[in-house]
């Protein structure tokens, strides 16, 4: 790991509800966090295959998550699912689950989140819902690398974040 970064465990996931933004609607958010990956790792091709898992992990607590509030009768945006790498800054690797509800469901839809976030830890994914998350994150893989290449400035800031916190040079996928 990077000089001068400890891992220090916390409690596990935080649960936030914001209102506001639109009258009556609130945001409900699981965060957690984990170490970052060692900067021995860094130039490897462990951080691309960690972002992958990660991706096929977001994907299967979005799709369940979904289903789980249509079976509750709680209408809800499309949940949203987001990674904050090693590669991205000094600090631990942040993940997060997001949805926004109406404000008078945002408990009932904050115990279906939990029950979520608990089943997915303590089972893991299932067959065809890990499946179902390879196949999509390989096809939008497939795609990425028949786009059009980066712009400068994200390539320059890519050379920054390999200097300063040892991330990979590697093209990212998307």
């Amino acid at each position: 790991t990077r000089r001068g970064y400890e891992w220090q465990e916390g409690d596990g996931p935080q649960f936030k509800c914001t209102q506001g933004g639109i009258e009556g609607l609130s945001t409900l958010k699981v965060s957690w966090r984990s170490p970052r990956t060692p900067t021995d790792f860094m130039n490897t091709a462990q951080p691309a295959v960690y972002e992958m898992f990660v991706n096929e992990l977001g994907e299967v607590l979005c799709r369940r998550l979904a289903q789980n509030l249509r079976q509750a009768s709680i209408p809800s945006t499309t949940p949203v699912f987001k990674f904050k790498s090693s590669e991205e800054g000094p600090s631990d690797e942040v993940f997060e689950l997001r949805v926004t509800v109406e404000d008078s469901l945002r408990y009932k839809a904050l115990s279906v989140i939990s029950a979520v976030v608990s089943s997915v830890r303590e089972e893991g994914a299932m067959t065809d819902e890990f499946i179902l998350a390879k196949g999509h994150y390989m096809e939008n893989l497939s795609g990425s690398i028949n786009s059009v290449a980066q712009a400068n400035r994200s390539l320059v800031w890519r050379c920054v974040r390999s200097f300063l916190y040892s991330s990979s040079l590697m093209l990212p996928k998307s």
